[in-house]
């Protein structure tokens, strides 16, 4: 029986036990969800778009809007390859100019910044000057639907703001990974702010650019704030912040203090900044609905990393496609395309396909939306109430 207890406690014992608990809770809960889960378990139909009217470049709604991508020195794009081959292929079907920029030692003399997350920021100001609108984009943007357009957003906004930010779907966040820039001294001037954040962020779990555009937006805008709570308050949080739970509390306060604000005006007159509400931007995270995608709602899908794309059933056995499933942000591919031939998109006879399987109507996508929307606001309540007892342990 000691004989017995003593290999029970050795450690290639307590090492294989581990392992098959760990195997058989695997199967249990991610390898069913996985099979219910597979869009593509079976033959799926393709449908293809009508021919894509082009942009005209003689409509007064037409305007001169270039889109920029901007990549870090050693960065590999393979892992965005095809996200990247839809907007090349959107550009060159409408007309929109295209940039990847990569940071090298140039940029970095210029800007100073040491963080990619926030030279970015310096370098799309330096390059505003191209056209009169850029549109910002992280590299894992992919358009699904290209019959929509750039110039609608600054048509929309091109009177009321000099840069227009939105509010990321699943959480309070403002978006720090795109927006929508007029070449304006102001957008310049707001824009290296930004990129300068990273000289004073505190030593803590900070959130990088994501925690930062928030403490940009109550200094610069509510910095003379004589509410129940002030800028200050968030920053003491963000200051002792150890992990996200911290910072989504530093967010939930600083929201509180801009309230329903959605019109941003610089306190000297300078300029304004306008931040579009939860779905009315021209991107959305793509794994908040499961891949799943509506023709009469999305434009642009963000998340498209090769890394973590859920591949078909042809291409990987059910385990692997359950192992991917666990990672944070997986995503199907809805284009249907294998790839883009650039002369087709040039002349306009290029056309996108969708799997049928993941395409949904309007009022499916917004039920579905809602019901996030709902999640979230409640999980903001929640952060909220939390700042009080941040406060006693300063």
């Amino acid at each position: 029986m000691q004989r017995f207890c003593r290999k029970i406690k050795s450690p290639v014992f307590i090492i294989s036990a581990a392992l098959i608990f760990a195997f058989f809770y695997f199967y249990a809960y991610h390898f069913p969800e996985e099979l219910y889960k597979s869009y593509f378990g079976e033959a799926d139909s393709i449908i293809t778009s009508l021919p894509i009217q082009q942009r005209s470049l003689n409509s007064s709604n037409t305007y001169d809007i270039g889109i920029l991508l901007i990549v870090s020195e050693d960065a590999d794009l393979t892992e965005y390859k095809f996200a990247i081959d839809t907007l090349k292929c959107y550009s060159r079907l409408h007309h929109y100019g295209f940039y990847i920029e990569w940071v090298n030692n140039t940029w970095k003399e210029i800007c100073g910044q040491k963080q990619f997350m926030f030279i970015r920021h310096c370098i799309a100001s330096k390059l505003l000057h191209r056209h009169e609108w850029t549109l910002f984009l992280d590299a894992d943007v992919a358009v699904i639907n290209p019959s929509r357009l750039i110039d609608d957003f600054v048509e929309q906004n091109k009177d009321v703001a000099d840069l227009v930010f939105f509010d990321r779907f699943f959480d309070w966040e403002i978006a720090a990974g795109s927006y929508l820039a007029k070449n304006s001294s102001y957008a310049k001037e707001f824009l290296i702010k930004f990129a300068n954040t990273e000289f004073t962020l505190p030593k803590s779990f900070h959130g990088s650019d994501n925690g930062a555009i928030h403490w940009l937006f109550v200094e610069q805008f509510f910095g003379n704030n004589t509410s129940q709570l002030n800028p200050n308050d968030c920053h003491k949080i963000w200051s002792i912040s150890k992990d996200f739970d911290d910072l989504f509390v530093y967010e939930a306060c600083c929201r509180l203090i801009m309230g329903e604000t959605r019109i941003f005006h610089d306190p000297s007159g300078k300029g304004t900044i306008k931040l579009l509400p939860k779905g009315e931007a021209w991107m959305r995270d793509g794994w908040i609905t499961d891949s799943k995608w509506s023709l009469d709602s999305d434009f642009m899908l963000h998340g498209w990393k090769h890394s973590i794309e859920m591949p078909k059933i042809d291409e990987a056995n059910a385990w692997k496609r359950a192992s991917l499933r666990k990672k944070f942000g997986n995503w199907y591919r809805g284009i249907a395309n294998p790839t883009f031939d650039l002369n087709s998109c040039e002349t306009g006879k290029i056309t996108w396909k969708w799997w049928n399987a993941l395409m949904i109507s309007k009022n499916e996508l917004q039920d579905i939306l809602m019901k996030k929307r709902l999640k979230t606001r409640q999980e903001f309540f929640e952060s909220q109430a939390q700042i009080p007892k941040y406060f006693k342990k300063l």
